[in-house]
């Protein structure tokens, strides 16, 4: 193999465009640190870690945050979380074409 293995990994660790409501969204996948952190943060409340990696990982297209600390509530209780399908992805390190290829 004349390329390693974390070379590759870190290859993969892209940036990527999804659409939220017709809006375009950039995320990157969540690393094992960003994970560990967030899970700290929240161990009990899965749903205030899920709202936390949202408002973590959305940005737009110059690198601003889509939601803050603020949205949480909303994120958490207000907002329908089916929306969000292909942010999960993404975010999960999958494309959007191998996620629906499943």
């Amino acid at each position: 193999m004349s390329q390693k293995l974390i070379d590759r990994l870190r290859s993969r660790y892209q940036r990527q465009k999804v659409q939220l409501l017709d809006v375009d969204i950039w995320v990157t996948p969540m690393s094992l640190g960003e994970t560990a952190n967030v899970q700290a943060r929240f161990p009990d409340d899965t749903a205030r870690r899920q709202a936390e990696i949202l408002i973590l990982k959305c940005r737009d297209e110059k690198g601003e945050a889509v939601f803050s600390s603020e949205d949480r509530d909303a994120l958490v209780s207000d907002v329908n979380g089916g929306e969000f399908t292909a942010v999960w992805a993404a975010i999960n390190g999958r494309t959007v074409d191998e996620q629906t290829e499943k």
